[in-house]
């Protein structure tokens, strides 16, 4: 990605709102304008700390001036509108004055002025014919006056960056009603070209028409399914894991614990309003995946409308264009082009809009799918285990290994997982001499490529307030605990004379954990299913598609994943379907090294040592080595503590762990977990 398109990807957000109006941006609903505000506010600190450092020699002062105008004025329009809507709370509420509100609300009445308006002005300004002088003065001057009146003042408290952004885009809009005069004058003395040109114009304003109605129709439509589906519905899901969770614990204890009482009412009572939280979300559920369905069907027919429209106006513009051909007629013809030129433009990034909103609503309509359908499964092997606890049974295996409690991983080891998963993810990409790019050519990193292109990141925030609603007190330590930490670094290539600068590809490595069981229990032993793939999964693609640069992902687990998640990653369907054609996915069994893999996919097979090297292989060979001859092979020993293990080989727990994950994948042992003394292994046959 070179510097102009960085700098458009970095405005972006801010165009959304400043190519509208208050009266767009009020209709938005408060989430959605939530969301746009942290969008503009991610642009700016990605301006500040990424783009004027690395293109400092392109951004001069004005451009750099200009481009924080755009994006503080933007949030000034966000933050106004959510002050003229009472559906929700005012966005930052402290960020901006009241001087600044009016100065937006002053500015926004004479949007008339804009090139989409065009049209519409030069109507005006035909109907009054001869007084078309007075009827510009008039109009132009009280813009004038109220710029002045507005943005002038001694006293007004207006930033300087905003008055900047008004001030030009006053000014501009006198040009643009300037030109308007000119071109109605041109229009008398040219009969023949003005009707292709009218045409033109026409068919622009037919165009911003249609493209109007379709951007409210599929804003009404989205936003509201987008609050439902986001904010509802996934509350309800974290409600029902965290419970799940709680009598996951409960469980644990009792099982860890040959005198526990069992109250199995109270244990029955609490599952019959797990089943019925669980049979709301189903029901919402299906509501919702019709919804999505019906949005797919209407955004499909849109796009359709704006691909005619698109058509029709590229076929006006031609026209103009050809009855344009003397010389005397070339100005009209470009001032006419530009408007044409200007709505296409428009029509584009707005289906390249549906495309994504298409997309994403796929993308969310599997997830939704996929989470019903674990929280059921869930809900059904929960009833099963706490049945055969109550009625004294032994506890049996479940067939596709996908559950149960013996592969407990306590929070401390999930965050030893974590932490050495992603450090040793950084040592490979900062050791690699080459990095294969989805072109099939090799890039090799410059020294301090692994600092300059690095980001890190987790969501220690949303931790902290889950252990805060837990009751935590002030002796937790967060850091104690595991925090989805993710490492991503961005391969940008020169040009031969290093004009130009893109992105080519972006490497990921996340780790998932559950962090509500960590949170509510201090361990988990829920492998990662699919629904936690397609979160991670949709996130990435979101992001590859917003800034238009293949991603390739290492997504691991704490707890490990589902037999049903490490089929399909390797199937190729699964890769055409759900993960799109900028995304690469490589799946990681932190405990035994694994990968996980589409073999078709070659940027994966290309770069894989990246993610081979993240796993501690060596040191689990010898755990595992030690625990076999002095506990597995000794007919006088059948059970051993995962910490004495690790404390006579001086070895870090996870370490230790994914030993004896290897000693059960073979058949030689059984995982177990005790409330007090944590996670053991014992011998079979022993």
């Amino acid at each position: 990605m070179g510097f102009h398109d960085e700098l458009d990807d970095v405005l972006r957000p801010a165009n959304r709102v400043l190519d509208g109006d208050l009266v767009d941006l009020e209709r938005m609903s408060p989430t959605r304008r939530e969301r746009l505000y942290e969008e503009i506010r991610e642009s700016e600190e990605r301006f500040e700390a990424e783009l004027i450092r690395e293109y400092r020699q392109k951004l001069d002062d004005v451009t750099t001036s200009e481009v924080r105008s755009q994006l503080v004025t933007a949030r000034l329009f966000l933050h106004v509108a959510s002050h003229r809507d009472d559906r929700g709370q005012v966005l930052d509420p402290n960020a901006f004055e009241k001087d600044e509100r009016q100065a937006v609300v002053e500015f926004d009445r004479y949007r008339a002025f804009d090139v989409s308006s065009t049209e519409d002005l030069r109507r005006r300004i035909r109907e009054k014919d001869d007084e078309v002088y007075e009827f510009v003065v008039e109009e132009v001057t009280s813009q004038t006056e109220d710029r002045s009146s507005v943005l002038d003042g001694r006293d007004n408290r207006i930033r300087t960056a905003v008055m900047d952004y008004l001030n030009d885009r006053y000014q501009e809009r006198i040009d643009r009603s300037e030109e308007a005069v000119s071109l109605y004058i041109q229009h008398h003395g040219l009969p023949n070209v003005i009707e292709g040109i009218q045409d033109a114009v026409e068919a622009t304003a037919e165009g911003a028409e249609r493209r109007r109605e379709i951007e409210e129709a599929v804003r009404t439509q989205l936003d509201d399914l987008s609050e439902r589906i986001h904010a509802s519905l996934r509350d309800q899901e974290r409600a029902i894991r965290g419970d799940i969770a709680g009598i996951q614990g409960e469980m644990a204890a009792i099982e860890g614990a040959s005198d526990a009482e069992i109250d199995a009412a109270k244990l029955e009572s609490k599952l019959d309003e797990i089943a019925d939280g669980v049979e709301a979300v189903r029901e919402e559920r299906r509501a919702d995946v019709a919804a999505l369905d019906e949005a797919i069907d209407d955004l499909s027919a849109e796009r359709e409308t704006l691909d005619d429209a698109l058509e029709e106006l590229t076929e006006a513009g031609r026209e103009a264009t050809r009855r344009a051909a003397d010389e005397a007629a070339e100005d009209v013809a470009e001032d006419a082009e530009e408007i044409v030129s200007q709505e296409l433009q428009r029509l584009r990034d707005r289906r390249e809009e549906l495309d994504g909103e298409l997309s994403r609503l796929s993308r969310e309509r599997a997830r939704l799918e996929a989470a019903g359908e674990r929280l059921e499964e869930e809900h059904e092997l929960l009833s099963e285990r706490v049945d055969r606890v109550s009625t004294s049974l032994p506890e049996e295996s479940e067939a596709d290994g996908d559950t149960g409690d013996n592969g407990v991983v306590p929070a401390r080891i999930a965050r030893l997982y974590e932490v050495d998963f992603i450090s040793r993810f950084d040592e490979s990409v900062s050791e690699a001499r080459s990095i294969t790019l989805p072109s099939g050519e090799e890039f090799e990193p410059p020294s301090a490529f692994e600092r300059r292109a690095h980001e890190a990141g987790d969501e220690r925030e949303r931790m902290a307030s889950l252990l805060d609603d837990r009751g935590a007190g002030d002796d937790v330590d967060v850091d104690h605990y595991p925090l989805r930490r993710r490492s991503r670094y961005t391969v940008v290539t020169s040009s031969r004379f290093g004009l130009v600068r893109d992105a080519e590809l972006v490497i990921e490595a996340t780790v998932h954990s559950n962090l509500e069981a960590y949170a509510i229990n201090g361990f988990d032993a829920r492998p990662a299913g699919l629904d936690d793939l397609l979160d991670v999964i949709n996130r990435v693609t979101e992001r590859a598609n917003a800034r238009g640069v293949p991603h390739l992902i290492a997504a691991a687990s704490t707890t490990g994943w589902t037999d049903r998640v490490r089929r399909l990653v390797t199937e190729s369907e699964f890769s055409r379907t759900r993960l799109g054609f900028d995304v690469s996915l490589c799946l990681v069994d932190v405990r035994t090294g694994e990968l996980l893999y589409d073999r078709s996919d070659d940027v994966v097979h290309a770069n894989r040592e990246l993610f081979e090297r993240a796993v501690h292989v060596e040191r689990v060979d010898a755990c595992e080595r030690h625990v076999r001859e002095e506990y597995v092979e000794d007919p006088m020993s059948d059970t051993v503590r995962l910490s004495t293990v690790a404390s006579e080989l001086d070895a870090p727990e996870h370490v230790v762990a994914s030993a004896f994950d290897r000693i059960e994948d073979a058949g030689d042992g059984t995982r177990g977990y005790h409330d007090e003394h944590g996670p053991y292994l014992v011998a079979n046959g022993g």
